[in-house]
């Protein structure tokens, strides 16, 4: 299949008015669709009609969202002037995609909320606010930094190992501890973890930073091109 379909799951909101929706960045299916896949949003569902739709995909994308508390973890939330709670329903709904991209391995790219989502699901911890956990934190909730990518990694494929790569960055929560069967690939200089994978998983990657914003960069366009080369292949094997 030349455009394998590449689902996004959309993120929810309310208007002040208190009527909920559901929203997806542009950016996301740009990156997509740029990459040679076809974007499908992915709205919540009943886990029967959740599974069928994740069938009919070649890969997930799951985009940045808001905070996750620490009870998902099994630690006390700390107070935090930074924390915004995540939707109840799209962490719901997270916690099925995750059960499904593993039943179905379906090639899978988490981004910000989306890397932790897969961290947390699969009995991972993560940094609650990194200003209050981390010695001497770069400012994450700037504009760069750099990264070191792990040599022999899915991402060092993708991107090239070393510490040459620049990522934006927008978060105060990251991995601390990496779920099960997932590995940290990269890492900025503070050495706060901004990647983790799958090194068994056909393609199984999340970042901390926004990749699909970044174009044609080295840590943008070259993900989403990984993740639909894994999707196209994956196509082709289930029509053989």
């Amino acid at each position: 299949m030349d455009h394998p379909l590449i689902g996004i799951e959309v993120d929810l909101a309310a208007t002040e008015s208190g009527r909920r929706f559901a929203k997806c960045y542009e950016s996301y299916f740009d990156a997509v669709s740029d990459a040679g896949g076809a974007p499908l949003l992915v709205p919540p569902s009943p886990a029967p009609l959740l599974r069928r739709a994740l069938g009919a995909l070649d890969g997930l994308v799951v985009p940045g969202g808001d905070d996750f508390h620490a009870s998902d973890w099994g630690e006390d939330q700390r107070p935090c002037e930074r924390f915004a709670p995540s939707d109840a329903r799209r962490l719901k709904q997270g916690r099925l995609l995750i059960g499904l991209v593993d039943e179905l391995q379906l090639p899978y790219l988490g981004v910000c909320y989306g890397m932790q989502l897969l961290n947390v699901v699969r009995g991972g911890a993560l940094i609650q606010d990194i200003p209050d956990e981390v010695e001497q934190p770069l400012d994450h909730r700037g504009p760069a930094h750099g990264v070191e990518v792990s040599p022999g990694t899915l991402l060092a494929r993708l991107v090239g190992a070393g510490t040459t790569h620049t990522v934006n960055t927008r978060h105060h929560q990251s991995v601390r501890e990496a779920g099960r069967d997932l590995v940290v690939c990269a890492r900025a200089p503070d050495g706060v973890i901004e990647a983790v994978e799958g090194p068994q998983e056909r393609f199984l990657l999340g970042v901390q930073w926004h990749a699909e914003e970044l174009g044609a960069a080295t840590t943008g366009g070259p993900l989403f091109a990984g993740l639909v080369e894994a999707a196209r292949a994956r196509s082709l094997e289930r029509v053989r």
